[in-house]
């Protein structure tokens, strides 16, 4: 359980722990170990937290996936339960986590779910692993270096979910159905547009 200070007042984060027939586990890889929750059957996906968080975010979409799913949720490197090296925190680095992970539990394929910095470490794997990927879901930031990058970098409104264009979107689908799971499950107030669409604004 966390603990916050707001307006004076303490205030205590609850942390729904992960469904019965979840297991954590230490795993190596890539020059370090990552804590891994695993659970569920049926095809792989991976959620990849974001800064400041652990996979511990992730639990209550874990528990509604993992009805069909074998859930994959990782610590990454350096946060939370996972060790933590002196260096390797480049998200190509952390690509390789990610691969060495999926190695370790004999997964060749996996869609991925990632939230903010989690975005940039999911892209790292997908460009690296691209025949890995099945689907990638965005949420929550912008991703660097897929454009038109100084609009979305303006408009809050476009940090919620992102499909890149062009080539990039040939080879990252993005699956409406679980993004909306995600923000359902995980709370996500989705601020931005709500701002964006008072102001008489279009999405």
């Amino acid at each position: 359980m966390a603990n916050s200070t707001t307006r004076g007042h303490s205030v205590a984060a609850q942390v729904p722990p992960f469904p019965p027939g979840f297991h954590t586990q230490r795993i190596a890889s890539n020059g370090t170990t990552l804590c891994v929750r695993v659970g569920g059957t049926g095809p792989a996906v991976v959620l990849l937290h974001g800064f400041g968080e652990t996979g511990d975010m992730w639990s209550p979409l874990a528990a509604k996936l993992a009805a069909n799913h074998t859930v994959i949720v990782p610590d990454l490197r350096g946060m939370g339960l996972s060790a933590r090296p002196s260096g390797g925190y480049d998200k190509k680095t952390q690509g390789h986590d990610v691969a060495g992970v999926l190695d370790a539990l004999r997964i060749d394929q996996a869609d991925l779910v990632t939230h903010d910095i989690g975005n940039m470490v999911g892209y790292a794997f997908a460009a690296e692993y691209p025949a890995r990927v099945r689907h990638f879901v965005l949420i929550d930031a912008p991703l660097p270096g897929v454009g038109p990058w100084d609009d979305i970098v303006r408009s809050h409104a476009l940090w919620h979910s992102l499909r890149p264009a062009g080539r990039h979107a040939r080879r990252l689908r993005a699956v409406q159905g679980l993004r909306s799971g995600c923000h359902r499950q995980q709370g996500v107030r989705r601020q931005g547009e709500a701002d964006h669409a008072g102001a008489g604004g279009r999405g």
